[in-house]
């Protein structure tokens, strides 16, 4: 049993076939590339001679180790928001509780001790979900980077999720928002607020000036609802027909030649996350 970096740069270990439980009939073990399948390598070659002289395994990579390198390999899979929440929870939350631990020590009785921990702190029982589908996410891509040998997560039970319903802003804080809101996020807030459109990129920020009818007080939507109706006609009330007037106003004196009543200096808006 050794271990042997090849030409490309990966990270093996040689052993007698059936040491490895994945592939029985195996010789080798294929790690990945860099310090940590290094150490997952040696931590593996190390367990094997364990066994052969009948001790314990003592050693793996650290789970700090593994969040490392897994945050390194998707950032460029994940979106730039998805990728920064989910390293500031590893570095804020997760990391300073677990992260010196061994990978095979995350047992579902550890991961056990970490939620019940986490709740103790009055956490949410959601929040605590996330991180710890972060912790199992983490490991599986792990096993499949051949980093560690196996998930020593298998079999755990995810906690329940207690996600609350969210209701909807008091009108004082909706003028409260509205009030500190760029010009485009206002505009959308309001038809929003008053037609009950959805504010996305089928119905809300398609939505073009041929699409209102300000004397007759309607509103044509082209329909987001697969297998419904591909458009209809929205009522309009007095407050959002007069938005609406004074809107067009604006436009037609400051040259929108987009056409689109939701824009940023005459460019259609693709979405509202940043504002």
């Amino acid at each position: 049993m050794s271990v042997h970096q090849l030409k490309d740069g990966r990270w093996i270990v040689q052993h007698e076939k059936g040491k490895d439980p994945e592939r029985p009939t195996a010789n080798k073990k294929y790690f990945g590339r860099g310090q940590v399948a290094e150490r997952a390598a040696r931590d593996f070659d190390t367990l094997l001679h364990q066994k052969r002289r009948g001790g314990n395994a003592s050693s793996s990579p650290r789970f700090m180790d593994l969040a490392n390198e897994y945050l390194a390999s998707k950032r460029l899979s994940m979106t730039p928001v998805s990728w920064k929440l989910a390293a500031e929870r590893m570095r804020r939350v997760i990391l300073p509780v677990v992260g010196i631990m061994l990978a095979h020590e995350l047992t579902p009785q550890k991961i056990d001790w970490y939620a019940n921990g986490r709740v103790q702190d009055g956490v949410k029982r959601t929040s605590i979900h996330r991180e710890i589908s972060d912790i199992r996410a983490i490991l599986r891509w792990s096993v499949r980077r051949h980093l560690i040998s196996h998930n020593p997560m298998d079999g755990y039970e995810m906690p329940k999720r207690d996600d609350a319903r969210i209701s909807p802003p008091t009108q004082a804080e909706f003028n409260a928002i509205l009030a500190k809101a760029s010009p485009h996020l206002q505009r959308a807030m309001l038809i929003s607020y008053h037609t009950g459109l959805r504010p996305g990129r089928e119905e809300l920020l398609s939505l073009r000036w041929e699409a209102v009818d300000i004397i007759g007080k309607i509103l044509m939507v082209i329909s987001a609802q697969k297998g419904g109706m591909p458009r209809r006609m929205v009522p309009l009330n007095s407050i959002i027909v007069e938005r609406l007037g004074r809107w067009r106003d604006e436009d037609e004196s400051g040259g929108n030649a987009s056409g689109y009543i939701v824009h940023y200096r005459s460019r259609q808006v693709d979405h509202l996350k940043t504002a």
